[in-house]
């Protein structure tokens, strides 16, 4: 009899894992449509299968896990094929253009600061700053944002409009 540890097909040992998944729900879904909705011991009744079993039967378990891999591998090879790339990214506005070009400092000044802090200072040196730094840093951004604006003309020539993703509402703490 095959231990289930140990694959044979293959050559070497490998963790049973997807195998008994396999023959876990076979098991499970036989189990629970002979006895309805009463409660049962699902691992003793696992038990007492896993010993009784033949290796023919421990063998389509394997087959299974081959194919089910082999189709899996060839669905994700068609789906990166068919995919669009992503859309270019939105530029940075002018704060951050400039939160970017003096956070090292900032940094170097204040080593213990943690990030939140280090931003609310970039944040109270932005309001310091003179009328002609602060184009400066306009003027980038209206570059960059132009050089957007191209790049999704010519996206959206070539793919389409890009979808919009939805946003993943964070579930509260301690809320069920």
């Amino acid at each position: 009899m095959m231990r289930w540890g140990k694959d044979k097909q293959d050559g070497g040992e490998q963790q049973a894992g997807i195998q008994v998944v396999f023959f876990n729900q076979q098991i499970e879904c036989e189990y629970v449509f002979s006895i309805g909705q009463q409660k049962f011991n699902f691992a003793k009744r696992l038990s007492n299968q896993k010993a009784d079993t033949k290796d023919k039967e421990i063998n389509t378990f394997i087959i299974k896990k081959k194919i089910n891999k082999k189709t899996h591998q060839s669905k994700m090879a068609k789906s990166k094929d068919d995919s669009k790339p992503a859309p270019p990214k939105r530029p940075l506005s002018a704060f951050f253009l400039f939160k970017q070009h003096n956070y090292d400092q900032v940094k170097k000044e204040n080593p213990n600061a943690k990030i939140t802090e280090l931003t609310s200072m970039i944040a109270e040196k932005w309001k310091s700053v003179g009328e002609k730094e602060k184009k400066k840093y306009e003027t980038l951004q209206a570059e960059a944002k132009a050089k957007y604006e191209k790049d999704m003309q010519a996206y959206e020539k070539k793919y389409g409009k890009p979808e919009k993703q939805k946003k993943i509402k964070k579930s509260k703490k301690g809320s069920k």
